[in-house]
């Protein structure tokens, strides 16, 4: 029986137990509340509430019109679905407005943002605004984080020794390329010069040297 735990063993006891949004309201406490018992306990209430609230708000929202009702029975009925949303008989004609307010903000907001608020139960403008605001902040973060992190590839493949080995290799091979052609251009002059002088009648040989004139 959980009231008969020692209230300072009460959070240690109850984490390990809870499951879906309880504990989505406890993981989402500040890491030095995550122990206080009362501050716990408040914001499991909290998202217990929320959550009564927002089944409420969507039983009003989604109401499709009863035929068998007829009209007056289907506006009584709205009636009473919005009452237990808006609660205008405990709350003040302000907080009925923030709760308007609220409901719309969250609407057009981004999916993903929206998401990760209602998570978080807000009951007021104040809070899901404070709440949009940790989520961006946190994207942000993570973006920069994401940024130092990541190093272009072509500085990776630039200084990598690989790299460098490949570089001279190819440079080393480059000349060689180069010395292969002009081999066989020589070759080919060789041969042309080789077959004039055989239709010439002469013999065959090398290239001959080229005297320069004395002067």
């Amino acid at each position: 029986d959980a009231s008969q735990w020692p209230r300072e063993e009460w959070v240690a006891r109850l984490v390990p137990i809870l499951s879906g949004q309880a504990q989505q309201a406890y993981f989402s406490l500040d890491p030095k509340d995550k122990g206080d018992y009362g501050k716990v306990k408040v914001a499991i209430l909290r998202l217990d509430d929320y959550i009564t609230a927002e089944a409420h708000r969507q039983g009003f929202r989604h109401f499709c019109y009863q035929a068998a009702e007829g009209p007056r029975g289907t506006c009584r009925r709205l009636q009473e679905l919005c009452h237990r949303w808006l609660k205008p008989e405990s709350q003040t004609k302000e907080q009925i407005v923030d709760l308007l307010i609220l409901e719309q903000f969250l609407v057009i907001l981004p999916q993903d943002m929206q998401d990760w608020i209602r998570e978080r139960g807000p009951q007021s403008c104040d809070r899901a605004v404070a709440l949009a605001e940790e989520f961006l902040q946190e994207q942000q973060e993570t973006e920069r984080w994401a940024q130092q992190i990541t190093v272009p590839i072509e500085m990776v493949i630039v200084n990598s020794p690989a790299a460098d080995q490949a570089l001279s290799e190819a440079t080393q091979r480059h000349p060689r390329r180069e010395t292969k052609q002009a081999n066989s251009e020589d070759t080919g002059l060789q041969e042309n010069y080789n077959q004039e002088v055989s239709q010439k009648g002469g013999s065959a040989g090398s290239v001959p040297d080229v005297q320069e004139p004395d002067c």
